[in-house]
């Protein structure tokens, strides 16, 4: 899956999701990644050019940064995704998940041709069966330290 894949939609962690940094870092010179940055009630995709490349926002979360401090008409449209890595509060076996609330993945990836999707957390944070709406977005698959499971 991610061996085949060109680009990558990337997070940067919060402290109690799964860091993506060794990851990240040893992909950086392989693939195109890009990660989620805020903005008003959405999430734009932006090229990640490292991780000294990102700073905090109001909420403590890393997003890469803007060249000259502003987006251009380019940040605005959605790059060609192959691959994306979702973090997530709390994920089922039927590929269904749940994140902090605000549904950026979700509309992100309603709206977003993105071929796979892979939920990454805790093998703590499955759950038997989680509750979900026509608007949630499942992953095809959810990775754990302890296994892979494929809805």
């Amino acid at each position: 899956m991610i061996r085949n894949a060109a680009s990558l939609l990337v997070y940067l962690a919060l402290p109690e999701e799964v860091s993506l940094d060794i990851f990240i870092h040893h992909q950086l010179n392989i693939k195109k990644l890009y990660a989620p940055r805020m903005v008003l009630d959405s999430i734009r995709i932006l090229r990640l050019h490292g991780l000294h490349k990102v700073s905090e926002n109001q909420w403590h979360i890393r997003e890469p940064i803007l060249q000259n401090d502003t987006f251009s008409a380019v940040d605005y449209i959605t790059p060609s995704i192959d691959l994306a890595l979702i973090p997530g509060i709390a994920f089922d076996p039927n590929g269904n998940r749940i994140g902090f609330g605000k549904g950026y993945f979700d509309r992100f990836l309603k709206t977003a041709d993105v071929p796979t999707k892979i939920g990454i957390a805790f093998e703590c944070q499955m759950i038997d069966e989680l509750p979900h709406e026509a608007t949630d977005i499942p992953m095809d698959y959810i990775i754990t330290e302890k296994r892979i499971y494929r809805p």
